[in-house]
C-alpha cells in the first residue's frame, strides 16, 4: 500500500500496520522527524520491526510511505 502525504510545518500524522509487516519512508522534500529520528529531502528509512510510526514536520514536507507484508 502507498500513501503520499503533504505535512505543514508541526503536522504530524502516523501510521500503524500490523505485526510482521515492513515500512519504507521517503522524504520527497522538507524536514521531517520519523520516531524522533531526522529526514531531510532525499532520505528515506526502512522498517522492520516497529508497527507504529510517527511523521512530524519540522518544515513544510512531502513524504511517500510504503506499507508493505
Amino acid at each position: 500500500t502507498f500513501f503520499v502525504a503533504s505535512l505543514a510545518p508541526g503536522q504530524t500524522v502516523g501510521h500503524a500496520s500490523e505485526a510482521g509487516r515492513r515500512a519504507y519512508v521517503f522524504a520527497i522534500s522538507g524536514a521531517l522527524d520519523l520516531n524522533g529520528v531526522a529526514l531531510e529531502t532525499g532520505d528515506q528509512a526502512r522498517i522492520t520491526f516497529d508497527p507504529t510510526l510517527t511523521l512530524t514536520a519540522r518544515a513544510a514536507s512531502e513524504i511517500i510511505l510504503i506499507d508493505l507484508p
